[in-house]
């Protein structure tokens, strides 16, 4: 979640944190609660269970908490503190209020960019304002590979920033 977002936007909801801390084998939330918060794990180590059941080992600069409080919904799991965690936390009304402001901005930013290609001109405005709403922005690290010849299109890749190769049957057709 939190990689996904500009540098900007991370340091908006780092500033609204405060720091708790948890006790060996104490439950941060369980399974099926109302979520009141979102937590970012500055130090220690929580378990990850549905039905009881450990799912992963959440880690130093993992955040959890999110899906209940974006899509307002039950807790999906039950964190746990393994040995004792410090963790940044933010309260639900904060984090709407965040994110809510990070989605104009990325809104904004994504209509511009549909504006400026020349590809989606003959578009009408209401066209043009579901894919700003629909667009996602996605890293990817140098060399990382984005699609694969032969793989099923699920998605439209537009460039932004940076630059791609094209290869195809190994060979190289064009950047």
């Amino acid at each position: 979640f939190m990689r996904s977002l500009e540098r900007q936007a991370r340091n908006e909801i780092i500033k609204e944190m405060t720091l708790c801390k948890v006790k060996p084998n104490e439950p941060i939330f369980k399974q099926g609660t109302i979520g009141n918060f979102f937590y970012i794990i500055k130090e220690g180590d929580v378990d990850l269970l549905i039905d009881e059941k450990k799912i992963k080992t959440l880690k130093s600069g993992e955040s959890f908490g999110e899906l209940a409080l974006m899509h307002g919904a039950p807790r999906s799991g039950t964190v746990v503190s393994l040995n004792g965690s410090l963790l940044w936390c933010m309260e639900r009304r904060n984090f709407r209020k965040i994110i809510d402001h990070i989605n104009a901005i990325n809104f904004n930013e994504n209509i511009q960019f549909v504006n400026g290609i020349s590809l989606f001109t003959n578009l009408n405005k209401n066209l043009k304002t579901i894919l700003a709403r629909n667009l996602i922005k996605v890293y990817y690290d140098p060399k990382q590979t984005i699609v694969k010849e032969g793989d099923l299109a699920s998605c439209l890749y537009i460039i932004k920033e940076g630059e791609v190769d094209c290869v195809r049957n190994g060979k190289y057709i064009r950047t």
